[in-house]
């Protein structure tokens, strides 16, 4: 069997992970695929975990959070970029999907970003200077 997940350590594995464990027994080598629950337990360090999904977080919902983004629109942004939960843009548009506006730049040409445009982010936290 070919296997084409990234290897992970069990120690690394975050609940709602979706997870392919790898063992070899007597009948030969055996494949189960399952999701993990808050309860991880101890497992024998002879079996291997491939990692098939992590669930993305789920964005928050109050107007005026913000968000640090590494990657929105196809454009990585290693230091990240600063984005907060707004209604909608300037123009007076209404969106009905949840909107985030770029502080201080644009990407790919637009300030105003859906969540789908968003691919890997880390909540913000603002301190004073």
């Amino acid at each position: 069997m070919r296997i084409d997940y990234p290897q992970v350590e069990w120690e690394d594995v975050l609940e709602g992970d979706t997870v392919l464990r790898e063992w070899e027994d007597t009948n030969g080598i055996c494949y189960f695929e399952f999701k993990v629950d808050d309860e991880k337990g101890e497992v024998p360090s002879k079996w291997v975990h491939y990692l098939i999904d992590r669930p993305k977080p789920k964005f928050p919902e109050e107007y005026g959070t913000i968000i640090i983004a590494k990657k929105v629109r196809g454009v990585e942004f290693p230091d990240g970029i600063a984005l907060m939960h707004h209604r909608g843009s300037e123009y007076g548009y209404s969106h009905t999907k949840p909107q985030w506006k770029s502080i201080g730049q644009k990407v790919a040409g637009r300030d105003s970003h859906g969540e789908t445009h968003i691919e890997d982010w880390v909540l913000a936290k603002i301190v004073p200077v």
